[in-house]
């Protein structure tokens, strides 16, 4: 394990000798291979026979040899379900003898495998419990991650870390505190102390963290512990006290200087093969259905994204046109180097479904980018979006709370095996599967304001207001579909019948962000708006209010006169 990624061949020649003499390996043999491997992050086809192999004599293994091989399959993301089967089956009358790394590391294995156990996970609470004042500060975020990534919401538990950790707190690093917080937030734990101490610790390591010590490597990673703490405590409603406004005000420095500091070292750009980025010198400029720039500042800017186009954050495309390349178009990378970086979206705040249209926020530096994603995490950027849903919505409906879960459609393999989803990336060029509300995805939340109820040709339509306090994966669809009233003309959330029928009077999925809010770098507010464009403009024209309805004929006849673009709070919610 200790080998280096330039001995990797006498690495490859040990496991192919390992796989011939299998049968002469003792559990702990098996549980040392297979760690080491995850250790340097190799991952052979050999790896197959040493699972097998555990499978089958998994119940000769000690508790530390269980969570070496499940802590090892997991860190390489790598599936196999007859393995877990057998993990589960071997370590569930063992749990009480797992020491509190064993503990947490089994179900870290699980969640990070994307693997719902619910009695391996009712098993480890019980034994994790009586011990947890005997868990190190890392393996109580981990413990309390796994729980919260896959959606155990065990109560009891989650408190009892909470209560413990704030005893330990000074002992978390920033990674831990962002677990932490993550953790309690999404399976909406109640109690404020822990949050409490979290934003304690956090402004306290903050305000004693050497900035000239800070380097472009670690820059990006402690960035996002740091924003992903603000984020949780932001979701969990608890960025109003004083610790927490300690909190991010003793970010913000930290996160411009690491900017500062990625702007002015070019070895941390990430760029993309050349036959990508020459794609932008070859995009037609000035035609219709291309981008535009809605607002320019000195180091930040909002596009206007049409149907088509995709905000294209990861290496490859999946089915739209590349946003980057219009970007890079307007700003050459050697003078805006962010905008050739894969690991900062290309500079890139958010994205936007392919087949919608609306207002997309980047930035020109990294300096930019971090005070944005600051904003962001803390519910300083106001995004707001106009849908047209099926059906009347009822005006009491006003929020959807429900967790999504984004998977790829094709799921990529390796020698036989099933990578698993948090390695699969969205972004990774095939075609993706709808999201899906459901226990194992991510915190999520869309605020709703029924504007007018519609009609057309006997059929009832809902002209719906949307701010989303977070920003999954077609979380706007999801949740809508969720709820029953599906946007039109979607042919993700709806059935191939309903998709056929809209497609002939609606063109395209009527979703459109028309507005963004956010500060500059002098914290003034600034806000872009933009129009329904004229695809969608049509839709309206066809679309009536039920006779006796003046509240939503007047709002439908304000859209449809370009009238209706204001800030989502201004909006009233028909009666």
């Amino acid at each position: 394990a200790s080998a280096q990624r330039g001995d990797q061949k006498l690495f490859e020649a040990a496991l192919k000798q390992g796989v011939e003499q299998l049968d002469r390996f003792e559990p702990r043999d098996i549980s040392m291979t297979v760690w080491a491997c995850a250790t340097i992050g190799f991952c052979a086809p050999e790896l197959t026979d040493f699972a097998r192999e555990s499978s089958r004599r998994l119940n000769e293994f000690n508790p530390q040899e269980i969570s070496n091989v499940a802590w090892a399959f997991a860190k390489l993301e790598l599936l196999d379900e007859n393995l877990l089967q057998a993990i589960e089956e071997a370590a569930l009358p063992k749990l009480l003898d797992f020491a509190p790394q064993g503990l947490a590391n089994l179900a870290w294995s699980y969640a990070t495998l994307s693997a719902p156990s619910p009695r391996l996970f009712q098993g480890v609470s019980e034994a994790a419990l009586p011990l947890l004042h005997e868990f190190r500060p890392q393996e109580l975020s981990n413990l309390a991650w796994a729980f919260a990534a896959l959606g155990v919401d065990d109560q009891e538990l989650m408190r009892a870390i909470g209560s413990t950790s704030v005893t330990k707190i000074e002992g978390f690093s920033l990674q831990g505190l962002a677990n932490l917080a993550w953790s309690l937030s999404a399976l909406n734990v109640s109690e404020s102390e822990p949050f409490e101490a979290i934003a304690e610790e956090l402004a306290s390591k903050l305000k004693s963290m050497s900035l000239t010590e800070l380097s472009p490597a670690s820059c990006p990673g402690e960035a996002v512990h740091i924003t992903g703490t603000l984020w949780a405590l932001n979701f969990a409603g608890e960025l109003d006290g004083l610790a927490a406004e300690l909190a991010r005000e003793a970010a913000r420095p930290v996160l411009l200087r690491m900017g500062a500091i990625l702007d002015a070292s070019a070895s941390t750009v990430k760029l993309r093969p050349a036959s990508l980025l020459t794609l932008a010198a070859e995009l037609p400029r000035g035609q219709e259905g291309d981008p535009w720039v809605e607002l320019d500042l000195p180091d930040r800017l909002v596009l206007h994204k049409p149907s088509g186009w995709e905000v294209d954050d990861a290496v490859q495309l999946a089915v739209g046109r590349p946003l980057s390349g219009y970007l890079r178009s307007l700003l050459p990378e050697h003078q805006w180097p962010i905008v050739s970086d894969v690991g900062h979206q290309f500079g890139f705040l958010h994205r936007l479904d392919v087949p919608s249209s609306g207002l997309i926020l980047a930035a020109k530096t990294y300096e930019a980018f971090y005070d944005l994603q600051l904003q962001l995490s803390t519910g300083g950027i106001f995004r707001d979006y106009v849908v047209l849903c099926h059906g009347w919505v009822p005006p009491e409906t006003t929020e959807v709370s429900a967790r999504i879960q984004f998977t790829p459609e094709d799921t990529p393999e390796l020698s036989g095996w099933r990578v698993s989803e948090s390695r699969s990336s969205p972004g990774n060029g095939r075609k993706g599967a709808p999201s899906k509300v459901q226990r194992e995805g991510r915190p999520s939340k869309t605020m709703l304001k029924v504007l007018a109820h519609l009609e057309r040709a006997g059929r009832s339509y809902s002209l719906v207001g949307i701010r989303i306090s977070t920003g999954r994966r077609h979380q706007i669809r999801a949740h809508t579909a969720h709820i029953g009233h599906p946007t039109v003309s979607d042919f993700k959330y709806t059935n191939a019948t309903q998709f056929q029928a809209d497609s002939q009077w609606c063109p395209r999925n009527f979703l459109h962000r028309y507005r963004l809010a956010f500060q500059d770098r002098t914290g003034s507010t600034r806000e872009a708006l933009a129009a329904l464009p004229p695809e969608l403009a049509a839709v309206l024209q066809q679309l009536e209010a039920p006779v006796a309805d003046r509240a939503s004929a007047e709002v439908l006849r304000s859209w449809r006169n370009g009238a209706g673009l204001r800030d989502w709070d201004e909006y009233r919610a028909i009666d």
